[in-house]
């Protein structure tokens, strides 16, 4: 595999693999993604059992023009406004931008790996270790694409083509 640069990412914007994609925000070997306005939180204290993860009680949240200050320790549910809809020959990362991480905010707990064919825009799953102001179209990461040698079968799971701008809670299966 190989990390394709910034001449490829443009490529791939007028391609329509990153859709909604700023020019603006192409490093040398990535993009930069931004947060949508829509929020999914557990209520406080909410204790998950991973036997039943279909029903959670997910708060909605609209993240207002002055901002919205996430909880600390509080896992929250958030979507880039960029949809990818990746070729059988892409992979992607997502990545959460070193400034952010050094303000204390991850932007994906674990699920950072996106395969080869997925369409749609991607669940950010998010935790703060202070309180923090985040904003609507902040830039809070950043996604890598890689080649994929070989052949590779097309992404066709649960979260493919989901409804775009809004974060995606767990869905039932997948655990066990």
């Amino acid at each position: 595999m190989s990390c394709l640069g910034s001449m490829q990412i443009n490529t791939m914007i007028d391609d329509r693999f990153i859709i909604g994609g700023d020019r603006d925000l192409i490093s040398p070997a990535s993009i930069d993604f931004r947060l949508s306005k829509s929020l999914l939180r557990l209520p406080i204290g909410y204790s998950i059992d991973c036997k039943n993860i279909k029903d959670l009680p997910w708060e909605e949240i609209e993240i207002p023009e002055d901002g919205y200050i996430m909880l600390p320790n509080t896992l929250y549910l958030g979507s880039s406004v960029e949809r990818l809809a990746l070729p059988q020959n892409i992979v992607a990362t997502a990545e959460g931008k070193s400034t952010v991480g050094r303000l204390g905010l991850t932007v994906h707990v674990t699920a950072g790996w996106i395969d080869p064919g997925f369409d749609g825009t991607i669940t950010l799953e998010m935790v703060s270790t202070n309180p923090i102001r985040i904003y609507e179209n902040m830039r809070i990461g950043q996604f890598t694409f890689l080649d994929v040698t070989g052949n590779a079968e097309v992404y066709e799971g649960r979260y493919q083509k989901r409804q775009y701008g809004l974060p995606t809670p767990p869905r039932d299966g997948g655990l066990f």
